[in-house]
């Protein structure tokens, strides 16, 4: 018998949105190429929760943020 597994994923309404820009301080110099694209699809996730929570402003601010962590991805990687 199979069960279905449980997703965790809060209501809309409960999500806790983290700065689109509080990592870049921190991360810009200290991180790695693999860090830099986890950090864009992290951003392009909150992108579409802010999106489907009708926060439109946000979400555009969450794909800006993946945008400049993709751009020094490829940075990294073509060093």
């Amino acid at each position: 018998m199979k069960t279905k597994k449980k997703n965790n994923i809060p209501k809309p309404e409960n999500y806790d949105f983290p700065d689109p820009d509080a990592d870049e301080k921190e991360m810009y110099w200290d991180g790695d190429a693999a860090t830099y694209l986890h950090k864009a699809a992290e951003y392009e996730k909150w992108a579409e929760r802010a999106r489907g929570c009708g926060r439109d402003e946000l979400a555009i601010m969450y794909e800006g943020a993946a945008e400049r962590w993709f751009k020094w991805y490829k940075c990294m990687e073509q060093e």
